[in-house]
């Protein structure tokens, strides 16, 4: 149970130049304070990205190097367009 708390607590997290696939975020979705994710430089795409659609404080994802497409992006913020989806020099 205390594993569960802290998950929800979480504000900011850090994943870049990490092994997360898609599937490793779908365990973020008791994350409801979580404000700032960072893939940059993982193998995480469009599935991915798409777990993160339930986190209702989030305002930042770092993307970039990451296997998020321009498609999955522009699905992302039809449903999610307070967040700020960062693409690094696509931008």
């Amino acid at each position: 149970m205390g594993g569960a708390r802290q998950l929800c607590d979480l504000t900011r997290l850090h994943l870049e130049q990490t092994n997360v696939e898609d599937r490793h975020l779908e365990t973020l979705k008791g994350a409801v304070h979580l404000q700032y994710v960072n893939l940059y430089s993982t193998d995480v795409g469009d599935n991915g990205l798409a777990h993160l659609s339930s986190l209702p404080e989030l305002e930042d994802v770092y993307v970039w190097q990451s296997q998020v497409t321009d498609a999955g992006v522009a699905r992302f913020l039809a449903e999610n367009a307070d967040v700020e989806v960062h693409r690094g020099s696509t931008e």
